[in-house]
């Protein structure tokens, strides 16, 4: 779990990256994809996410953070990564 909190930490430091997971994209996110079980409380003025202990909302919370997802450009297909490295643009 340090390593996946270091992995964000890191990525919040890059430029563009804070800006990118801000909340209107997150929840559209979350909205596209429910099978990611992040809770959402909705119950203020604006929704937030909810951290809770139990594992499978821990881990689905921060590998949301970490952007574990991915689309393949070659099939369209979304996958859940569980590691990635960042591929240098051409």
């Amino acid at each position: 779990m340090m390593r996946k909190l270091s992995s964000i930490g890191h990525k919040m430091a890059q430029p563009g990256y804070p800006a990118a997971l801000d909340m209107p994209s997150v929840l559209s996110f979350l909205a596209r994809n429910p099978h990611i079980d992040v809770p959402v409380d909705t119950s203020g003025v604006t929704p937030a996410l909810v951290f809770s202990a139990q594992a499978q909302h821990r881990w689905a919370l921060l590998k949301l953070l970490d952007d574990d997802f991915l689309r393949s450009d070659l099939t369209n297909i979304n996958y859940e990564a569980n590691s990635k490295s960042e591929v240098p643009s051409s």
